[in-house]
């Protein structure tokens, strides 16, 4: 998978362009013989939400879980796929725990909605719990994110009535936390500078402005699921999953950042984010906060942190604030690692985060 969080990756590329059933009765369609389907998982497709979801289990579905353990449901991030928890959902299966992850809403080809409004993070918290009822998941379940996964699972949590038993957020502080580290008078300078492609993401047909510019950046159409084979063909199709930013926004959970201007930037030293700006133009503006507020976690709920990402600054003192929004239990990570938690260039560190996860689930059902 590109990394599609350098920005200096990004800004070269820019210079180049301006120099040049369900578990229903209805039934599921079951893929266990799929030739890329993991060993010790089930690969099929379930329909949610009116919608037609590809995901794998770790368990061959059938009746809930009556086990004392609770299932847990695995959100991917932005531009990913289910199989980077591959490996977390072996661990899982090993200590007792079915888990399960899905191409999500704007990645599986069943569930490629057109109207951005389809991608309002209301619906997608649905989706999640669709998704738990058509795999057959405990109701009561575990929940572990990374990326925009993290973000989602974060509203999840914080709106969660009863069913959410603990939540591990990969990369992305707790959002009033990273909001208030977005926009305001605690903002974070060096935050608002990482995030400045939030501008850019939200704009009509951003994925393929500027000649394809985000598509090709975000690997076009060899960004594809190591499992299903979905990818993204044109750039039309990444447009979907860009839309989970315009979702956040439009849900009032997500602060914008002030919108920089060329000038500000390289005062500032964000050389490879201005060329990106003179790229993608826009007035600037002062951004604007999130008018809503998710509120505490009561679940226990752990925050990993990888040092060296340069999207979510989370070991910023913003992003630590995220304890004061955990109130059921809460335990910081901080790793050598950049923003991909599940791949770290360290396997004994990717290591690390695997048992942080599984000791947040296992905490929760102590």
């Amino acid at each position: 998978r590109p990394n599609i969080r350098d920005i200096s990756s990004m800004a070269s590329m820019a210079t180049l362009f301006v120099a040049a059933m369900a578990a229903s009765p209805t039934g599921a369609s079951f893929s266990a013989a799929r030739p890329n389907c993991p060993t010790g998982m089930q690969c099929l497709t379930v329909h949610a939400n009116g919608f037609d979801f590809e995901c794998m289990v770790t368990q061959p579905q059938g009746p809930p879980n009556t086990s004392s353990k609770g299932d847990v449901l695995l959100l991917h991030g932005f531009p990913e796929w289910l199989g980077m928890f591959t490996t977390l959902m072996g661990e899982l299966q090993t200590v007792g725990h079915r888990s399960a992850a899905c191409n999500q809403r704007g990645y599986s080809l069943g569930a490629r909605p057109d109207d951005p409004s389809a991608y309002h993070y209301s619906t997608l918290r649905s989706d999640v719990y669709a998704l738990v009822a058509a795999l057959n998941l405990t109701p009561s379940f575990h929940l572990v994110g990374h990326d925009h996964g993290a973000a989602l699972g974060w509203y999840t949590a914080a709106e969660d009535k009863g069913n959410v038993l603990s939540y591990a957020a990969l990369s992305v502080p707790h959002l009033d936390a990273f909001n208030a580290g977005l926009f305001g008078p605690t903002a974070d300078v060096q935050q608002q500078i990482a995030s400045q492609y939030f501008t850019m993401f939200v704009l009509p047909n951003s994925s393929s402005i500027h000649d394809n510019f985000w598509y090709n950046a975000m690997g076009g159409s060899k960004n594809a699921d190591s499992v299903f084979g979905a990818n993204f063909p044109t750039a039309a199709d990444l447009q979907r999953a860009l839309y989970w930013y315009n979702g956040a926004m439009a849900t009032g959970t997500m602060a914008m950042p002030p919108l920089m201007s060329v000038a500000e930037l390289e005062a500032h030293g964000a050389s490879g984010t201005a060329k990106l700006r003179a790229l993608f133009g826009g007035t600037p503006n002062a951004g604007h906060a999130a008018p809503v507020a998710i509120g505490r976690v009561t679940v226990p709920a752990v925050f990993i942190c990888g040092a060296q990402d340069t999207a979510l600054l989370c070991t910023r003192p913003y992003a630590l604030e995220t304890s004061k929004f955990c109130t059921g239990g809460y335990r910081y990570l901080e790793v050598d690692c950049d923003h991909n938690l599940m791949s770290c260039a360290n396997q004994t560190i990717t290591n690390q985060v695997m048992a942080a996860v599984i000791a947040n689930v296992q905490q929760a059902e102590a």
